[in-house]
């Protein structure tokens, strides 16, 4: 191995703290997008008019969520794939198998609550006559 080459051990922990890093980010936005969705619908519930920048500001949320969800997603799989290349010996094999069992259903409930993410900025679009280019 090379001096600046990570062993397989630390790419392991490396791809485990991006998964982790990304899994942090989308729960954060993900309840700042539930508080504006929120306050969106119950706004029209109390006949006040939801304002085209309100609307405009949860898509673009709704947009970096689905991007820090694929990236999320990603990392899971490079999670697994470094499962694959690690030695046995340097971790538990049990672990490895636990780890890859967690990291394939957890990829496939957030590849579920990202399509749901989508349809909801479609969703937004059409509801609130908000074109996508007024989010950028």
């Amino acid at each position: 191995m090379k001096n600046n080459e990570l062993s397989p051990t630390e790419k392991l922990n490396l791809a485990i703290q991006s998964h982790k890093f990304y899994n942090e980010q989308c729960v954060t936005l993900e309840k700042k997008i539930n508080v504006k969705i929120d306050t969106i619908f119950q706004t029209e519930e109390a006949g006040k008019n939801i304002k085209k920048k309100d609307i405009a500001e949860t898509v673009e949320m709704v947009n970096k969520l689905l991007t820090l969800s694929h990236k999320y997603m990603r990392e899971g799989v490079n999670v697994v794939s470094e499962l694959d290349t690690i030695d046995v010996s340097e971790i538990e094999e049990d672990f490895a198998e636990v780890m890859k069992k967690q990291l394939t259903a957890m990829n496939a409930k957030q590849g579920l609550i990202h399509e749901r993410v989508e349809e909801i900025q479609e969703m937004l679009i059409e509801m609130y006559n908000v074109d996508e280019d007024d989010t950028f």
